[in-house]
């Protein structure tokens, strides 16, 4: 299976946090997943640092790789299929992620309901 996690995902999994679904843990710890992280994800993380909304230190991109992660850029395509999404969503970094998801097959791991009203597979809990 091809994951593609939705920050907060990461941001649990990176900080063993037991908001983390165990089911996903296992998902996403399963060495014949392919899991991914978006460049989008380390934006929004590093933005919300910034504004003081959130505790992360380090790169987000340095710890997405020391767990071995694939990296998943922000391509021109994804941006053009978010911009025509329709409006359920309206967190330009979930939009984004929703998008990314879409062009590329993969099942993103969220606890966000509202996901789902895009079409895109999640990973069920």
């Amino acid at each position: 299976m091809k994951l593609l996690l939705d920050t907060n995902a990461f941001f649990w999994y990176v900080q063993d946090s037991t908001r983390l679904p165990a089911v996903w843990r296992d998902e996403i710890s399963d060495l014949s997943n392919e899991v991914f992280f978006s460049a989008v994800s380390s934006w929004e993380i590093s933005t919300k640092r910034t504004k003081g909304k959130l505790a992360f230190s380090g790169s987000p991109q340095k710890v997405a790789t020391k767990n071995a992660f694939a990296m998943l850029p922000i391509q021109a395509s994804h941006c053009e299929v978010a911009a025509e999404l329709p409006d359920h969503h309206k967190d330009p970094f979930d939009r984004l992620l929703i998008a990314q998801a879409q062009v590329e097959g993969l099942v993103i791991v969220t606890s966000d309901a509202i996901f789902k009203k895009y079409g895109v597979r999640t990973l069920r809990t």
